[in-house]
């Protein structure tokens, strides 16, 4: 695993490397990404030495992500200063007399940068140029456009690494991140990763710890059943901090990965095909899962959404664990049978909120910004509307569920502060690094709160059991992302 330190000065550079340091982690340092000044320094040189370890010099051109401008003799002063190896580009290459050709083979990766093609022969063009040339490390990045891409980028670096000497071919982009992991489990010799929090160098590139400790890397087997959540900003679930540690307690060999998408269909056709064993579904794809299930729980039929896929005997599976979830939280915070309850929003989320409330015999109304999905959420479940989100008032409801991301890194609306809070219970879905607006709330006035991270893990604990046929304790569930 080699970590990319791509900053804008040495002393960040070495402070993230500091962080990261282990000593298994090689370092790669972007040096096109230091100002003018600090590579003007040669402050530079003297990370290798100053950290330990093996570290990779890169300086990478417009064309292939960077900038150009590399001062002349930068191969050269990096390689006698303490940097093991440095990364060329084959395009430079193919130019007679440039610095990159006088660099010894063993001590140099040869690396290309390009769009994904539209087929697969065209993908192993774009590895020919790399290929051929001898070096320490042959490198192919592409970037992926959807989960299409997957597929045809594991299968060349599986055909790569059949060749002689060490290969790694894989896909950037939030769409690419699966071919990170699952290449690096059966083919690539080196894994890319970020050294701490923040960016990385390139879109979905891991983190360092998350990989090792996470995604359990260093111990996975080489073909393992995949799992995943499919949404929108699934980068951001803290959905594998869950189910991987499950799957290694349970002695399976798995792996639960980020499926990232604009669009279902391309990860929903892998579950078809049998690439992936089961999915989390978040929004907004909870519809087009309940459309792509073979055989969906007359639960999930009912509230019209689906969170939870999995394929079995033939036929794709689906289940709507959120309800449940809801359910049992609706009841610990006391909804008595009659009793009233605000639901904030009409997505998917919100509907499995609304059947938990009938299921409990309270008594809903929605409160949506668009009144026709509103109005057509809260009927459906006996419920009614009652207006958009500013225009609630919480007088008078038992339980408030919020199933939008409203109060997730922001305030929640102002008139609400001045409104009679009293004896109200709050279920929010949302989650975020910080408190949320609802946690805040909870807190000032003292209300009983079951947040997102709770409901998560609750949801969770259904799904792999699903999955699995096992049932993980739900605390311990919670204990991983409290």
């Amino acid at each position: 695993m080699i970590a990319t330190l791509a900053t804008p000065t040495v002393a960040e550079a070495a402070a993230r490397a500091e962080e990261a340091r282990r000593p298994e982690l090689l370092f790669e340092l972007r040096l096109d990404r230091l100002t003018d000044e600090e590579v003007a320094s040669g402050a530079w040189l003297a990370l290798p030495g100053r950290i330990g370890g093996d570290w990779l010099l890169t300086w990478r051109s417009r064309a292939e992500g960077g900038r150009d401008g590399r001062p002349e003799g930068v191969l050269e002063k990096a390689l006698d200063g303490g940097y093991r190896w440095v990364d060329v580009e084959a395009a430079e290459l193919d130019r007679a007399g440039s610095e990159a050709d006088e660099v010894p083979a063993e001590r140099r990766w040869v690396s290309a940068h390009r769009e994904m093609p539209d087929d697969e022969a065209e993908l192993e063009a774009l590895w020919s140029p790399v290929a051929r040339r001898e070096a320490a490390v042959r490198k192919l990045v592409v970037t992926a456009r959807s989960h299409d891409d997957v597929a045809p980028v594991l299968r060349l670096a599986t055909r790569a690494a059949e060749g002689s000497g060490a290969t790694t071919v894989f896909a950037q982009g939030a769409a690419g991140f699966a071919t990170r992991v699952l290449g690096g489990l059966r083919d690539n010799a080196v894994t890319f990763a970020r050294p701490g929090a923040g960016r990385g160098a390139a879109p979905g590139q891991p983190e360092v710890g998350e990989l090792l400790e996470v995604y359990g890397f260093a111990d996975l087997a080489a073909e393992p059943a995949v799992y995943g959540v499919l949404g929108e900003a699934a980068l951001l679930s803290l959905s594998p901090r869950l189910h991987n540690p499950a799957f290694r307690d349970a002695g399976l060999a798995a792996v639960y990965l980020p499926f990232e998408a604009e669009a279902p269909a391309p990860v929903l056709a892998a579950l078809r095909r049998g690439e992936i064993a089961g999915l989390s579904v978040t929004q907004p794809f909870k519809g087009d899962a309940l459309a792509v299930a073979d055989r969906p729980s007359p639960e999930a039929v009912e509230v019209g959404a689906v969170n939870t896929l999995w394929t079995s005997g033939g036929g794709i599976h689906a289940d709507n664990t959120d309800r449940l979830a809801a359910r049992a939280l609706l009841a610990e915070l006391g909804l008595p049978a009659g009793g009233r309850v605000a639901v904030i929003g009409a997505g998917g989320a919100a509907l499995a909120v609304l059947a938990a409330v009938r299921d409990l015999g309270g008594i809903p109304e929605v409160f949506a910004r668009r009144e026709e999905p509103g109005r057509a959420a809260a009927e459906r479940f006996g419920g009614s509307y009652g207006g958009t989100p500013e225009a609630f008032d919480p007088a008078g409801f038992a339980v408030v569920a919020n199933a939008t991301p409203l109060g997730r890194g922001s305030a929640l609306p102002t008139p609400w502060g001045a409104r009679d809070w009293s004896g109200v219970g709050l279920l929010d879905l949302a989650y975020d690094e910080r408190p949320t607006g609802w946690a805040l709330l909870a807190s000032e006035r003292g209300l009983p709160l079951r947040d997102g991270r709770v409901f998560l893990a609750r949801q969770a604990v259904e799904q792999f059991a699903r999955w699995t046929g096992i049932r993980p304790d739900a605390e311990a569930f919670l204990r991983r992302i409290a």
